[in-house]
């Protein structure tokens, strides 16, 4: 099963991104916290990105939030 692929994706964490994108955030995040500690290491201390999300999580809780405001309308309705 290849990192970044739809079942990766799905499932979310580092499955859900390529190698290569793992590598480029990790350049990234060395590049921004050279440009913090350059600047006298002030404000908050950068992290590194989170892994995604995956789109299964996504769809329950969206699931849930439609669930959610169909039970606050109902509810709604039936007071008026």
């Amino acid at each position: 099963m290849p990192r970044g692929g739809a079942i990766g994706q799905a499932v979310g964490g580092a499955m859900a991104i390529t190698g290569e994108q793992e590598a480029l955030w990790g350049v990234e995040y060395a590049v921004i916290m050279s440009a913090w500690s350059a600047g006298g290491g002030k404000g908050k201390k950068p992290k590194p990105r989170d892994y995604p999300v995956g789109t299964a999580a996504e769809e329950a809780k969206r699931a849930r939030v439609l669930s959610q405001a169909k039970a606050f309308q109902a509810k709604r309705r039936s007071k008026t």
